[in-house]
């Protein structure tokens, strides 16, 4: 993109599928919490 001309940030890379997902701030791994809003649970408190 840099031949454009257009001014742009890198916000991820693609790697290969063995590595899995990281996230990366500041070029360190950072751990994730991952977890999302489970619409089935009928009600259940989430915890």
């Amino acid at each position: 993109m840099g031949h454009t001309g257009a001014s742009y940030t890198c916000i991820g890379q693609i790697g290969s599928q063995s590595e899995g997902v990281k996230f990366f701030r500041e070029g360190k791994v950072v751990e994730m919490n991952l977890r999302g809003f489970d619409h089935f649970s009928a009600g259940k408190t989430h915890g």
